[in-house]
């Protein structure tokens, strides 16, 4: 009977350090852990965002993009609008460029694990954008970036006007650049 009451406190006293002292402690320890890599998580996203950002900065700013604006020239198209060198050398799956009246110049959307060419949601082939305030570029340095969410999963887009590679305008053009997140499909 001893032995029984005895096993009974320690056991009570067992259960309730586990429920009052540890087990707290783990809780507080896989919050801050969890925290940690939550953060990590949305760092390494905003790197891919500023990432794609600057890829969008170099192919707006420059010469050859500003003249595609304008004559929509095959040579330019063909030497460096291809989607899946882009996807492969870039990791860019989208590439629209549209007027100042929103219409389609060139564009499309490409993935190799989808099986190729893929139409996304919210950018049409042959139409604007559902989402036309994204053409929206008030001034020659505006600039849009952040997550769309397709039915492919996240895809990051960047969008920059097309200028000359002095910087200068009048806007032509307003491209979107996209590249999924790297788990989303």
């Amino acid at each position: 009977m001893f032995l029984a009451i005895f096993i009974l406190f320690f056991a009570g006293v067992n259960q309730g350090l586990q429920n009052w002292v540890i087990l707290p402690s783990f809780n507080t320890l896989e919050q801050g852990q969890a925290r940690t890599e939550l953060q990590r998580v949305a760092d390494a996203i905003q790197r891919e965002v500023e990432h794609l950002e600057l890829l969008a900065t170099d192919w707006s700013i420059w010469d050859d993009t500003y003249q595609f604006a304008q004559d929509h020239n095959k040579n330019f198209q063909s030497s460096n609008l291809t989607l899946t060198t882009l996807s492969e050398n870039s990791g860019i799956n989208l590439v629209y460029i549209y007027d100042t009246q929103g219409k389609v110049v060139w564009g499309g959307a490409y993935a190799d694990l989808l099986g190729g060419d893929i139409e996304l949601d919210g950018f049409p082939k042959n139409a604007a954008p559902k989402n036309p305030e994204l053409l929206n570029h008030n001034n020659l340095d505006s600039s849009h970036a952040g997550i769309h969410f397709s039915s492919f999963g996240p895809i990051i887009i960047a969008s920059k006007p097309i200028l000359t590679s002095q910087g200068h305008g009048p806007m032509l053009a307003r491209p979107f650049w996209g590249a999924f997140l790297p788990t989303s499909y």
